[in-house]
């Protein structure tokens, strides 16, 4: 995630716009797959952790609970309006949910 934090710092001192699409993979050896467009990916992923401590019943945030901290992967960073389609491919993909 050094990368994907160094990446999205470079890119918004450029006065660019991204999106990150990521994967969450649980030792259950399922997974989520997200996306965001947050100035720091990795506050979705604490939002995640948060909303999970909390009790939400949102399956990801079940799997978190049950599981653990899962592995988090970033898939792709693109412009914000690929984000949905990319989302969508990897959710086929990987045969998972969003």
């Amino acid at each position: 995630m050094k990368v994907v934090t160094y990446i999205a710092k470079r890119l918004l001192a450029e006065g660019k716009k991204f999106g990150v699409l990521y994967q969450l993979k649980f030792k259950s050896g399922k997974s989520y797959i997200g996306i965001t467009t947050k100035r720091n990916p990795l506050d979705r992923i604490d939002g995640h952790e948060k909303s999970a401590m909390r009790g939400s019943q949102c399956a990801v945030h079940h799997a978190w609970r049950k599981y653990g901290k899962p592995k988090v992967k970033v898939l792709a960073i693109t412009e914000p309006r690929m984000l949905r389609d990319a989302e969508q491919r990897a959710v086929k993909v990987f045969n998972t949910l969003s």
